[in-house]
């Protein structure tokens, strides 16, 4: 009988024992990063808000602005200090043409993050608002 030769996979060089020894092999194994010490590499749990945020930007590019509202409005549930899900919920609200939830939205969003006054001003979303004289007082 021939005995049993280790094969090692094309990305992985190290030999036998080190590999067996290493953090990676050992299941339930963490690093020193991700067990409180040092700053971690890699952030394994996204904040939910960011992927409400993100699918509603998804929505928005294949111009479904219902699903889209629907999922900045879940953002902004989850974390109603999310500036760029105010802001995103709020260019969806004025294109839709609810302009009460917009302007809030809106000055919710710029409170957190004052750039966003300078990113409405261009906003075509915001177009229905350009003569409203509330918006005018929010991007001066």
């Amino acid at each position: 009988m021939v005995p049993f030769k280790e094969r090692r996979s094309g990305g992985d060089r190290r030999s036998g024992n080190d590999r067996r020894n290493s953090p990676r092999a050992t299941p339930g194994a963490r690093s020193e990063e991700s067990r409180g010490h040092g700053t971690p590499k890699v952030q394994l749990k996204k904040d939910l808000s960011d992927v409400w945020n993100t699918k509603g930007k998804e929505f928005l590019k294949q111009n479904e602005h219902d699903e889209a509202m629907k999922a900045f409005s879940m953002a902004v549930k989850i974390k109603p200090n999310h500036a760029e899900a105010c802001y995103n919920l709020a260019s969806v609200c004025s294109f839709k043409g609810d302009i009460e939830r917009a302007l809030s939205m809106l000055d919710r969003a710029i409170e957190i993050e004052p750039g966003f006054k300078e990113k409405a001003k261009i906003n075509r979303y915001f177009k229905k608002l350009k003569d409203n004289s509330e918006f005018k007082k929010l991007i001066r």
